[in-house]
């Protein structure tokens, strides 16, 4: 059945958690679950979202597809709780017309009213948008099973800060390649989970390219995963 919203029109909404069913924001990769969305319903079938790209809200058709799934904004949700105070989402991973049943689509959201964060809980949005002390601990507990054993790419994890490899030569450069493909939904996290760098040495005897996998450890040591085929120059 397709729910009604006219108790909430115009209400501006400000996403404050996005978190996994155990309650944290991070995974064992690295990976973490950012609150940065701000949404407005216009109407029953119409969604207004903050684009940080525009710097303005936008409106989005607000398709109802089936029992408490929706979709705007090219995402697709399930609507959980809707109150004049707050909002719940569950973010779906739908492909080929099916919901993914992994942790794809194990996103939950909480979204707060901005007069409920202002004027109720006396603070604000970007208060309530960082990590908890439980993540604290988890990441805590990551970097030590890492520092155990450096050198295994079994037990690293991704920082939210990719390494920096700053050259000691002038004729060497380095720069970090972005692989964010929305199209193919690479999104922005690809940068910091699996950051890739072209490195380039001029005036070098002989043209040739290289590609390599590394593990940097929390001294900046880096330890060698594998050394993949010759690459051609480009």
């Amino acid at each position: 059945m397709r729910l009604k919203f006219d108790h909430i029109l115009g209400i501006k909404y400000h996403e404050v958690k996005r978190r996994f069913s155990n309650g944290l924001s991070f995974n064992e990769m690295g990976f973490q679950q950012e609150p940065t969305w701000i949404i407005q319903f216009k109407s029953n079938d119409t969604v207004m979202a903050w684009s940080p790209q525009k710097l303005r809200m936008q409106p989005f058709f607000l398709m109802y597809d089936h029992g408490d799934v929706y979709n705007f904004a090219k995402e697709y949700f399930r609507i959980r709780k809707v109150t004049k105070d707050s909002l719940v989402f569950q973010r779906l991973h739908v492909q080929k017309k099916e919901i993914a049943s992994d942790i794809r689509s194990d996103v939950n959201i909480t979204y707060y009213a901005e007069n409920y964060i202002k004027n109720v809980l006396k603070t604000t949005p970007a208060v309530l948008q960082r990590p908890t002390k439980a993540d604290t601990v988890y990441i805590r507990g990551l970097a030590e099973k890492a520092n155990r054993d450096p050198a295994n790419p079994k037990t690293s994890f991704a920082g939210r800060q990719p390494v920096q490899f700053i050259p000691r030569s002038a004729i060497v450069s380095v720069i970090q390649k972005s692989t964010t493909d929305p199209f193919s939904g690479r999104t922005a996290a690809y940068d910091y989970l699996f950051p890739q760098y072209r490195i380039v040495i001029e005036k070098a005897y002989k043209d040739f390219g290289y590609e390599f996998n590394v593990v940097v450890d929390a001294a900046g040591k880096m330890h060698l995963i594998s050394f993949g085929n010759v690459l051609p120059e480009h």
